[in-house]
């Protein structure tokens, strides 16, 4: 694609029910969301990709994480280069389920390399995933509803001193090589 150029894309059969609006996600050139696969009157879930220089959809099975419990909430990301998925219990404010889960997919495209990295203990749970970073580290709103920040490796948790009131948005920021005047 041409840079400050847009294009519609015609799809003749498009069987994906979109649940998450916006995505983080790109890796290989591919943005990923988190969709349904309707086929008929039955669904599954999968991540939907479409890469951008082939502009073709492709599906990506889940990892098996069913064992983590019934009624989990997935988040799409990226961690390390690999696609990634945050799993958690949402807390709806009462701490009933602790624990969250880091997924992560290491061979792209092959459903079998989904690996569970962590799991984690939170005290006030997890209520809303907000986004990955680049220092392996998930933003979220605890049960508290204050911005937290979990670092995968270390199990570090800080609180950013910030209730989530729906109206911060962040986003990604990554270096450029263009040239500011002053």
């Amino acid at each position: 694609m041409v840079a400050n150029s847009w294009k519609n894309l015609e799809v003749d059969h498009f069987p994906w029910e979109r649940i998450e609006l916006k995505s983080e996600a790109v890796v290989r050139d591919s943005v990923h969301w988190k969709t349904d696969y309707r086929d008929g009157d039955g669904g599954i879930s999968v991540i939907l990709a479409y890469h951008m220089g082939e502009e073709v959809f492709r599906q990506i099975g889940l990892p098996n994480y069913k064992a983590d419990g019934e009624d989990l909430v997935e988040h799409i990301g990226v961690y390390k280069g690999n696609l990634a998925m945050f799993v958690f219990h949402q807390s709806d404010h009462f701490s009933w389920h602790k624990n969250w889960h880091l997924w992560v997919m290491s061979e792209y495209g092959m459903v079998s390399s989904w690996t569970k990295l962590y799991t984690v203990e939170i005290d006030a749970g997890v209520v809303t995933s907000i986004m990955f970073t680049n220092n392996d580290e998930i933003i979220f709103e605890d049960g508290e509803c204050d911005l937290t920040v979990c670092h995968f490796e270390s199990n570090a948790i800080s609180y950013l001193g910030v209730e989530d009131q729906g109206y911060l948005n962040f986003v990604t920021y990554n270096g450029s090589l263009v040239m500011l005047e002053d």
